[in-house]
């Protein structure tokens, strides 16, 4: 059985319930990676190289005219920036306000996923 990605985000909101540093930061991260992984997979795009995959999974969301496909791009991109952030630079702040808004933006590109997989 393949790992289910959406677990992170279910872990994410988790980890969102915690008020430290750590936990708050790890939970963009999750969410983050939630979203990516699933989309990766749905475009197929296990093939492409590391530092490449994540552009890539951007790419194909905004080559859409679907406006909701639109939007899972400018959340997957706001995703992978604030993940970036809480994963290397240390005096980054992440509230669990943030944090919570970040998940529903995770949760939105899993949607948008869920509709085209349908």
């Amino acid at each position: 059985m393949s790992f289910r990605w959406r677990e992170y985000v279910s872990l994410a909101e988790e980890l969102c319930a915690r008020t430290d540093a750590p936990a708050l930061r790890s939970s963009v991260s999750r969410a983050y990676y939630g979203a990516f992984c699933l989309c990766r997979n749905y475009f197929r795009l296990n093939h492409i190289k590391r530092g490449e995959i994540h552009k890539m999974v951007s790419q194909k969301l905004n080559d859409s005219d679907d406006p909701e496909i639109l939007i899972a791009a400018q959340y997957i991109d706001a995703l992978f920036k604030k993940k970036k952030k809480c994963d290397y630079e240390g005096e980054h702040i992440i509230t669990p306000d943030n944090a919570k808004k970040l998940i529903a933006k995770a949760k939105k590109v899993i949607g948008v996923i869920d509709d085209l997989e349908s």
